[in-house]
């Protein structure tokens, strides 16, 4: 186990109604591995508390990412009935340029279909 220092900070905002900044450190004792955490807090807490939960944040994250890109629910769930935490998907030098060209005008579009027709 290893001594960790956890900081939080709430940011005042006029939504809040803060005046100023809060903000907190604690030291709290880690696990250093999942066989510590399984000591430190049994087996059913690492699971149903940690792993479960930060899954489901981190496969919500990635269903964000898809719908700003447009992706269909069937693309989604074929992402995620193979994605595997922590491996990261490269993308290919197509997918990227799909990607950044959603972003572009009508105009802009044209411009660049003209600049691949040149480069032939």
């Amino acid at each position: 186990m290893k001594l960790h220092e956890i900081r939080a900070v709430i940011t005042a905002t006029a939504k809040n109604d803060l005046k100023e900044d809060l903000m907190a450190t604690v030291v709290y004792n880690m696990p250093e591995t999942i066989k510590e955490a399984i000591g430190m807090y049994t087996e059913e807490v690492v699971y149903k508390g940690v792993i479960i939960p930060e899954l489901v944040k981190k496969v919500q994250a990635g269903i964000r990412t898809m719908l700003k890109n447009a992706k269909s629910e069937k693309e989604i769930q074929t992402w995620a009935s193979n994605w595997i935490p922590g491996v990261v998907a490269h993308k290919s030098k197509l997918e990227k340029a799909k990607n950044l060209s959603r972003n572009l005008t009508e105009a802009e579009l044209r411009e660049l279909l003209a600049d691949i027709k040149n480069r032939q």
